[in-house]
């Protein structure tokens, strides 16, 4: 009986055909690299989009995330200058976290962020940086603005761009009646320019 257990055993296994051979077909994904230049001047606090610009801007780039799960994706924040808050990663969790950062605290007197002005020019110029440190072609800059900027070089940084074959995607937030700009360091609450 014992004879006839392992015989029968042995022909199960032998049916099985196991074997040692593995095969490896590698996965090709086509992965891009998306950048996001997130406006964070003072103006994009108006409140004439809800809650607010920024808040809304960051709304549509989280919503950009989860359309893209698998790209690479990464952050430039511009005011009057522009700077990668987070190069290009596949770390969304990671992008979100960044983006909560990016908000100005109520009755916070300090911000660490400067938000004077407004570059574009200088957004774009850091994006076709940033890219070409990947080496890869396929690359698209999204910018999440109200539009306003105090600085020149906007065309030429976006001939810079199509040179580079670089895709731009602009969206923009705000009204056309536009809105009072806050500031939680004035007497009234409200920005002022030098002349009042």
């Amino acid at each position: 009986l014992g004879a006839f257990m392992t015989a029968l055993a042995l022909l199960i296994v032998s049916l099985a055909s196991p074997g040692t051979e593995s095969r490896k077909n590698p996965e090709s994904m086509r992965i891009r690299n998306i950048m996001v230049a997130l406006d964070v001047s003072r103006s994009m606090f108006a409140t004439d989009t809800s809650p607010n610009r920024l808040h809304a801007a960051r709304a549509s780039v989280l919503d950009l995330l989860e359309r893209f799960p698998g790209d690479r994706v990464g952050i430039i924040a511009f005011s009057g200058t522009a700077w990668v808050q987070v190069p290009f990663t596949t770390d969304h969790e990671a992008l979100r976290d960044t983006l909560q950062q990016l908000d100005y605290a109520p009755g916070q007197e300090a911000d660490w962020i400067p938000r004077e002005g407004s570059d574009l020019a200088a957004a774009v110029r850091r994006a076709i940086r940033s890219f070409h440190k990947t080496g890869q072609r396929s690359n698209a800059l999204v910018i999440f603005s109200d539009g306003e900027t105090h600085h020149q070089g906007v065309e030429q940084a976006a001939h810079d761009a199509n040179r580079e074959n670089l895709t731009i995607f602009s969206v923009g937030f705000g009204s056309s009646e536009g809105s009072i700009i806050p500031d939680p360091t004035s007497s009234d609450g409200h920005f002022r320019d030098r002349e009042g």
